[in-house]
């Protein structure tokens, strides 16, 4: 297993997502609820598969914030 380490507006953080409703919680918080219907991304199978393109766009959403801020926002 490789872990990603994502830019967020000050330093790197890891994200542990680990089936489609923390996914999908995870993108509502990001506020782009509709990656969880992309079938790009619909399952963790499909998210593995096109893996780039996914943290392309995460990277875009998590550079908006701290990575505090998104710790705040995203522990469950």
């Amino acid at each position: 297993m490789s872990i990603k380490l994502f830019a967020s507006a000050d330093r790197p953080l890891v994200l542990a997502v680990g089936n489609d409703r923390q996914f999908a919680a995870l993108v509502g918080e990001l506020g782009a609820p509709g990656l969880s219907d992309d079938r790009r991304f619909v399952t963790n199978t499909e998210r593995v598969a096109h893996r780039e393109a996914l943290a392309a766009t995460l990277t875009g959403r998590l550079a908006t914030d701290t990575t505090d801020g998104w710790s705040a926002r995203l522990r469950y």
